[in-house]
């Protein structure tokens, strides 16, 4: 199957700052020149982050999204999603015909449902969706134009099916305690800059205006393979 997506103007919003988040941040520094990028996370640096984060000591305590949008120059937003109001509140900042394209770097399908539901609501956007394990990982690219999917870059049906192996808590990041978020499922550095370096590819690909072959990739850091889903 195959896609071609011609050159537009995009806000790009990048969710969650963290394992995945904080790195393809920094890949999408030169494309925040002609595309706007908004980074919303609600967590702060911890001392443990700096150890597969793209974080340094002296971001300790500081909310990660803010550290993150300030070294790139980024625009940022302070706190969890809640709801999809807040993308149709940023997105009514911008000029007309921009289009929302959203990243997920989450670690929780109530999070990607959101998403999910965002791209119901609106006539034209697109998700971008990574998740990864210690080792392994996807990314998944759903795309709307015209108040109709795309064939073939559908957003799932059943979130916790199509990302059954990265779900996470059940629950959305404000709606679990302090204690429970300090003890976070193993993840990798390895695997969190292939993660990034996937989606920013697929990214890139896209405001370039270049054709898309698959709308899902797998990796394995153990295999050193990224495999599409065709």
């Amino acid at each position: 199957m195959t896609y071609l997506v011609q050159p537009k103007k995009y806000a790009i919003f990048v969710l969650g700052a963290g394992g995945t988040g904080s790195w393809l941040c920094a890949f999408l520094d030169k494309m925040s020149l002609y595309n706007d990028v908004i980074v919303m996370d609600g967590d702060v640096v911890e001392a443990k982050n700096t150890l597969r984060q793209n974080f340094k000591h002296n971001h300790i305590n500081q909310n990660k999204a803010e550290v993150v949008a300030k070294e790139h120059s980024m625009s940022f937003v302070h706190g969890f999603i809640t709801s999809t109001d807040i993308f149709h509140q940023i997105m009514e900042e911008f000029p007309e015909g921009t289009i929302p394209m959203l990243v997920g770097c989450l670690d929780n399908n109530a999070s990607r449902k959101l998403a999910h539901d965002f791209m119901n609501e609106v006539p034209e956007a697109i998700w971008i969706d990574g998740g990864n394990a210690e080792r392994y990982g996807q990314a998944y690219v759903c795309i709307k134009e015209n108040c109709e999917f795309v064939e073939g870059y559908e957003s799932p049906i059943d979130i916790d099916e199509a990302f059954q192996n990265f779900a996470g808590d059940e629950r959305r990041p404000d709606q679990i305690s302090c204690a429970e978020q300090s003890e976070s499922a193993p993840q990798n550095v390895t695997a969190n800059v292939t993660s990034a370096n996937t989606l920013f590819n697929i990214i890139a690909i896209l405001l370039n205006g270049g054709m898309l072959l698959t709308n899902k990739v797998i990796f394995d850091t153990r295999m050193l393979s990224v495999t599409p889903m065709v």
